[in-house]
C-alpha cells in the first residue's frame, strides 16, 4: 500500500478536511488491517504537525479509518515511526555524505589518539555542529557523528546521550525539509 494517500473528514465545526497518510505501518495482529499514521496538518504548540493514529478496516466492502484511542498501541506506532523516520534520515544524510560537492566545511582536529583528523561538518542544528571523520562505525548511517556547541571560542563534544537526541533531531529536520520539497 502507498503512502501517498489522500482522504476527508469532516471536523467538529462540521468542515471537509483533507488528511495525507503519512505513514502505513503493518499490523502484525491482521496483515488486512494495517496500521496508519496520518495529518490534516494542523499544527502543535510547538509547531509541529498533529499526528493521529488509525488502523484502515474493510467493512461491507469499503475501506474505513478507526480511529486509535489506545495509548499504548499509539507508542508501539510511534516507535516504529521513529524508527522508520530515522532509517529515511539516515538515508538522505548518507547521500550527502558520499556527495563531497555537498560537504564544502572541513576542519582540523586532534582525535583521542593525539593526532590530527580532518572532520567534515555535516550540519548544524540550533547551537550544535555535526560532523564526522569518516570512520565507519556501528551506528545507523555507517559512520561515527560527534556533535559539538562553541563555548568562549571554542568548541566542546556534547555527552553521549545529549548527541544522540541532536542527532535525531537534525534527522528530523531533513525529513520536515524532503517531506516540503515534495
Amino acid at each position: 500500500m502507498s503512502e501517498d494517500l489522500s482522504f476527508n473528514i469532516v471536523n467538529e465545526d462540521n468542515e471537509e478536511i483533507t488528511c495525507d497518510v503519512l505513514l502505513v505501518i503493518p499490523n502484525d495482529d491482521n496483515i488486512n488491517e494495517p496500521y496508519i499514521v496520518f495529518t490534516d496538518y494542523l499544527l502543535d504548540e510547538d509547531n509541529e504537525y498533529v499526528l493521529q493514529y488509525g488502523k484502515i478496516v474493510i467493512e461491507n466492502d469499503e475501506y474505513t479509518i478507526k480511529r486509535i484511542e489506545d495509548n499504548n498501541l499509539v507508542e508501539q506506532i510511534k516507535d516504529k515511526i521513529t524508527e522508520e523516520m530515522y532509517e529515511k534520515a539516515s538515508e538522505q544524510v548518507q547521500a550527502n555524505l558520499f556527495d563531497f560537492n555537498n560537504i564544502k566545511e572541513t576542519f582540523i582536529k586532534k582525535n583521542e589518539d593525539g593526532l590530527d583528523i580532518e572532520y567534515h561538518i555535516i550540519g548544524y542544528y540550533e547551537k550544535y555542529r555535526l560532523y564526522t571523520d569518516f570512520i565507519p562505525d556501528d551506528s545507523q548511517i555507517g559512520f561515527k557523528i560527534y556533535v559539538d556547541f562553541k563555548e568562549n571560542d571554542e568548541y566542546n563534544l556534547v555527552d553521549f546521550k545529549l548527541g544522540k537526541e541532536i542527532i535525531k533531531k537534525f534527522n528530523n529536520e531533513i525529513i520536515k525539509k524532503l517531506k516540503s520539497d515534495k
